[in-house]
């Protein structure tokens, strides 16, 4: 704890007024002008979420520090009112999202509200609680919420820095947060009890809707100077399942994202192991009227379609080859 005294003594105070001004006014216009797009990294999305924390921790000092009648009154009141103050903001930036055609999301108050209480727990020009024990306890209570608000920030980073490394492996499942890359309506999850290679894979539980299947978002997407696309399905039962790869680019995304504007096949997983080879030539002259980008490739699902009753599918190995 002596070490937060003498940060708190040292440069807390001396942030000055005018710069923490300059960032809240910035933090509220991002607020409003909308985050990362769909293209972008995980973890811009979690950083950028991260951003609530550093806005209201800035507002708080901000107003500390700018108002003399704050300084001069009761600590604990103060403490209150800049807590409910938080509250009140983050909760109405919030609506006003929604209302503009935004997501109101309530993870990002919350996060409002712990950049406030950072605010006050270690910068505050007084203690607002009187016990000093309290307001270690407290401490520690806010480190902790911070590190676990920093946590899929971190993740993220980790699991991209892995990504990277293991490319030409696209998902193998064997990285603690991999499955992260992938998304879905079938219900996703790592099995240690099924896998063609290293431990784990990705187990599908397929429902019965009109598409149900799995969708790789994250992952380097240069696939030039490769060969083919290569994967491993383990179908538990003797009924065979039929379902469809699909492979888009970023053209195909940011546009109407037709159908015919990128690759699709029909595979037959019979019981137990099917590999499965496809030349990126194909994939590349998939598209009608255009080739298929492969420096720039955004996406490749897995799905079954209309099932009469629910299946479960295991993924593993999904790579590229030269």
């Amino acid at each position: 704890m002596a070490a937060l005294t003498t940060v708190e003594k040292g440069l807390g105070p001396k942030a000055p007024a005018r710069m923490l001004g300059a960032v809240v006014l910035i933090g509220t216009i991002l607020l409003f002008a909308g985050g990362p797009g769909p293209e972008a990294s995980r973890s811009a999305g979690r950083l950028w979420d991260l951003g609530h924390v550093v806005l209201f921790f800035s507002a708080v000092q901000w107003v500390l520090r700018s108002s003399g009648r704050g300084r001069a009154m009761d600590p604990a009141r103060r403490g209150a009112l800049v807590l409910l103050a938080a509250v009140a903001f983050g909760a109405a930036t919030e609506l006003l999202q929604a209302a503009v055609g935004g997501d109101a999301e309530w993870g990002d108050l919350a996060r409002d509200v712990l950049g406030a209480a950072a605010g006050l727990t270690f910068f505050s020009p007084a203690p607002f609680l009187p016990s000093r024990a309290l307001r270690r306890s407290l401490r520690t209570l806010v480190l902790l919420l911070l590190a676990a608000a920093s946590a899929p920030a971190a993740a993220a980073l980790w699991d991209e820095a892995s990504a990277r490394r293991a490319f030409p492996v696209l998902s193998d499942l064997e990285g603690p947060f991999e499955l992260s890359r992938w998304t879905g309506s079938a219900r996703l999850s790592v099995s240690e009890g099924v896998s063609r290679s290293g431990r784990q894979s990705l187990r599908l539980d397929l429902g019965t809707e009109e598409y149900s299947g799995a969708f790789l978002r994250h992952f380097p997407g240069d696939w030039r100077g490769y060969r083919a696309l290569r994967f491993r399905l383990y179908n538990p039962a003797s009924a065979p399942l039929a379902l469809t790869c699909r492979v888009h680019d970023e053209e195909h995304q940011q546009g109407d994202q037709a159908s015919e504007d990128r690759f699709n096949t029909r595979i037959v997983a019979h019981r137990g192991w099917t590999d499965v080879e496809i030349p990126l030539a194909v994939v590349q002259a998939a598209p009608k009227g255009r080739f298929l980008d492969l420096g720039r490739i955004r996406g490749v699902r897995f799905f079954a379609t209309r099932l009469e009753a629910p299946r479960t599918l295991y993924l593993d190995a999904l790579r590229l080859e030269r």
